[in-house]
């Protein structure tokens, strides 16, 4: 009986200290380079140009490497060679 007492004890401390633990870290020790390739303005935010960093989209979301291009855009890792042959224009709505 004192064995299982000792361990339900043990559990409640992990799940309650663990989070705590948790937060203080994130938010305090580790430094996410996320406002790097952001540029905040009064009623909006965008994105720098040309700018390579780490964000967390939310709190909940793991970090992903951010890459802008000369716009401002998100792209991949590679720079997308834009020759004259490859144009396209796609009309429609963000389902498109």
């Amino acid at each position: 009986m004192r064995k299982s007492k000792i361990l339900v004890y043990n559990v409640l401390l992990f799940i309650f200290l663990f989070p705590i633990f948790d937060i203080i870290v994130s938010n305090f020790f580790l430094k996410i380079n996320g406002v790097a390739c952001i540029k905040f303005e009064k009623y909006y935010y965008e994105l720098k140009k040309n700018c390579t960093g780490n964000y967390k989209f939310k709190s909940s979301f793991p970090v992903v490497k951010v890459y802008t291009d000369e716009n401002g855009l998100r792209t991949g890792r590679k720079k997308i060679n834009k020759g004259t042959d490859n144009n396209a224009l796609i009309f429609g709505d963000s389902m498109t």
